[in-house]
This record gives C-alpha cells, structure tokens and sequence, in this order.
C-alpha cells in the first residue's frame, strides 16, 4: 500500500524540516549560552578593588532567610548588615534578603542564577534543603525512574525546554500574584484593599505596630468584612492569643461568601492555630477544609506529616491516603499527582538528600564561575538538609555555619524560637553573630584601606 502523498510530504519533507529547524536552534542557544558565560563570568570576575566603597553579601533560602518568626528587620540577614556597618570598617555594605518562604533547593538555585547579574555579590550565604521534605518544584527530574525519567531529565537539559521556561515566565508571575492575591482572602472592595497593602508594607519593613494599627482601623471600618476578621486572626496567631484568634477566623467564616476555594485560606489560619495551641484534633478536620483550593494542597499534606509526627499516634501514609478520594474529587488527576509525589518524597530519604546535594553542588559551582565566596549553614534543628550541607562544604572546601549544633548546645535553646519552630529575634541574632564572626576569622572580608 503506498503512501499518501500528502503524508509523504509531512514525513518525509515537512517534518524533518522542522526537526533540523529545532536541532538547529538548541545548537545556537546553546553556543550563545556558552559565549554569553564566558564573557559574563570575565567581567564578574573583574571585582572592584578592594578599597572601594561596596561590598554585597547575598543570603538566599527559605522562610528562615526571609525572617518569618520574627519581623522583617530582626531577620539574620538584616541583622547580619547591622553588625557589619557597625564595626567601622568603612566600606558600604550591603547584605540583601532573598530568602524565598517555601522555597526548595531546586528554586533558591533558580533565584541565585536570576539575581548574580542584578547584584554582582562578593559573597552568598546558603541555607536551604528543609523544604524538599514537601515542595515538588523541580523535582519531576528525580521522581520517576527507568526510561521516562531518562527521557525527561534530557528534556530539562534542553536549551529549547530552559527557553521556554523563560517565555513562560510571565505566566508564572501573574499566577504567583494570583495566588498571593488569595492569601490576602480576597478583599474585594478598593479601601479594604488599600488597607492590606498598607499592612504588607509594614510589615515588611518590620514596622509591626503600624500594621497592626492598620489592621485594627481596617476592623473598625469594616466589622463585618471577611478579609478584616481574618487579618486581625493573623495578627492575633503572630502574636500568641490562639484563642482570639480563632475566635475572628471563625468570624470571617461567618461573612465569607460560600465558596469553598475562598474560605480554604481562612481554614488554614485556623488549621495553624490549632497547631499552635496542639488541638491536634482540631487540626487534622482543618485539613480536609483547605484541600478546595490547588494552590493549598501541598500546605495541607507538609502540616498532616507535622501533625503524625506530633506523637498523635496518627501514620502519615494512612492519612494521606484516606485524603486520595476526596483530592482526587475536587482536583482531578492532577491533584493525586501532587499527592503521590509528597508521599513519594516522605518514603524515599535517600533520594530527597540526593536532591539535595546535586542542587547544592550546582550552586557551589555557579559561585566559583563567577568568582563568588560562598559559605553554607545548617538549619538551627535537625533535619536531613543538614548532612547535605555538611558533605558539600566538605566537598567543596567552603565555610560552614553549623546552626544546628550551635542551637542544640545552649541550654536556653528554647528561648531562640517561635512557636511554629522558626528562630524569633534572638534566634537570629545568633544565627547573625556567628555568622559575622566567620567572615571576620575567614577573611572573607577585605581589609579596608583607611584615607588620611
């Protein structure tokens, strides 16, 4: 039987063309990536001298670099600036926060590689790994095995796939606002909405008397409002007084419009209260209340794994699995991916550290081709992330800070974090000091040359 000739045309002409096409195409990325390197690494590489006026530090992680148990400006990054400008050295010093709360590893090598050329820094601080315990960003590369992985890690490695990635990052953008938009719980009216951006401004800038002052006139302005109740429960829970909190969470239930992927987000409010105040009962029925909302799923599943092993006498994998019906309901078959891959990642430590290392190397390697110093720090408590960080500063020669056994050896351990297990101020002055002292002893710092 012959062939068409309309097929043999695609076949034989049309779709060897478009194959050439691509081939040739991955080849030209590829070669002005390589060119682009090169000539990028060459000027980063041309540091200022060393009495010039700027010297940046860039600290990259997750919530524990962004400061969450503590305000914005008692994070260790800030604090660490402070007791560099204090010492008098005069040089200006700039040490920048891109700690990225929830981020993996796979996503701080994403922000590191995004932010070398905005602020050229002399050296990167690097705490991260906690989180491959429940986020599944980039981790398609490692989860499945045999032949479909292999195919997919070479689809990853692409320069076609990487580009992509970037003409699609716009999308990404507006999603992740979209998403933050949620968290906001969807204040809809225009002065209700002015009074959450003012909030967010204050409390970035560590300002937390005047947010809560804000979120208090909010309140008063509208005592009714969904989004006002469930700001103030916010505060409350920052605050320690779990029960009022609660008490307004379950208010601006009371006012929230019947929508299940709306009212997920104040569900998980009352979920980390209930946490907090170890009503671990409570909290597990929150659970099956926020699942509504996509964007929520992974949240949901890492705080079920806190509540296990909270010595519940609950078994995480039993848990999980009784939630596979009702996610699978609500989010299709994409919604049990995103479950099998968490209990994927629960059940294979070995894998996860790996992970881990493989992400850590590459972000050792980045820094030395652009002549970066790095140093690496464990998290203040134990986790596996640690072990990772201690094997590459091993094998890379790097500093490490080893927060984990500076934490566990002071026996006021307990008054240096927050309640959900984050450092408050304290913690991160620790953190902050040590830190200080080894750019200091490690001569990371270069002598300042005083002007007469």
């Amino acid at each position: 039987m012959k062939m068409k000739p309309i097929l043999r045309k695609i076949f034989f002409i049309t779709l060897p063309s478009i194959l050439a096409f691509l081939f040739m195409l991955e080849m030209t990325l590829r070669a002005g990536g390589y060119i682009y390197t090169r000539f990028h690494s060459s000027q980063v590489c041309q540091k200022p001298a060393v009495d010039t006026q700027e010297f940046n530090v860039l600290c990259i992680g997750d919530s524990y670099t962004y400061g969450l148990g503590a305000s914005f400006e008692y994070s260790y990054p800030r604090q660490l600036e402070q007791l560099l400008k204090a010492d008098g050295r005069g040089k200006k010093i700039t040490v920048q926060n891109l700690g990225s709360p929830g981020g993996n590893s796979f996503r701080i090598l994403k922000i590191l590689r995004e932010n070398i050329p905005k602020y050229n820094p002399h050296i990167v601080i690097v705490m991260v790994g906690m989180n491959n315990n429940w986020n599944l960003e980039g981790m398609e590369r490692f989860r499945q095995k045999g032949i479909l992985n292999s195919i997919k890690s070479r689809v990853y490695d692409l320069r076609l796939y990487k580009l992509w990635e970037i003409l699609s990052l716009g999308w990404e953008k507006k999603a992740a606002k979209n998403a933050e938009d949620g968290r906001q719980y969807n204040a809809t009216d225009p002065e209700s909405e002015a009074y959450v951006e003012k909030m967010k401004i204050y409390k970035e800038k560590g300002q937390i008397d005047l947010a809560l002052q804000e979120t208090r006139n909010m309140l008063e302005k509208y005592p009714n409002s969904c989004s006002s109740n469930a700001q103030f429960a916010l505060f409350l829970r920052e605050a320690g007084d779990y029960d009022s909190a609660i008490q307004y969470a379950e208010k601006a239930l009371k006012y929230a419009p019947d929508d299940p992927r709306h009212n997920a987000y104040i569900h998980l409010e009352l979920l980390y209260d209930y946490m907090a105040k170890k009503d671990w009962g409570s909290a597990r029925e929150e659970i099956d209340l926020v699942l509504p909302e996509p964007a929520l799923i992974q949240s949901a599943l890492i705080e079920l794994k806190n509540i296990c092993d909270a010595g519940t006498g609950l078994d995480f994998v039993k848990e999980a699995e009784s939630l596979r019906e009702s996610i699978f309901r609500i989010h299709g078959r994409k919604g049990a991916e995103i479950l099998e891959a968490f209990i994927y990642l629960q059940k294979n430590r070995e894998q996860k550290i790996k992970i881990i290392k493989e992400d850590l190397a590459q972000l050792m390697r980045i820094s030395r081709e652009n002549n970066i110093k790095m140093i690496l720090m464990t998290y203040p408590h134990i986790d596996d992330a640690n072990g990772a960080a201690r094997k590459i500063a091993s094998q890379f020669e790097v500093p490490l800070i080893d927060n984990e056994f500076e934490f566990q050896g002071r026996m006021d351990k307990e008054g240096l974090f927050n309640f959900d297990g984050h450092c408050n101020a304290k913690g991160y002055k620790l953190i902050a000091t040590n830190l200080y002292s080894t750019l200091l002893n490690s001569g990371l710092l270069p002598e300042i040359k005083t002007r007469k």
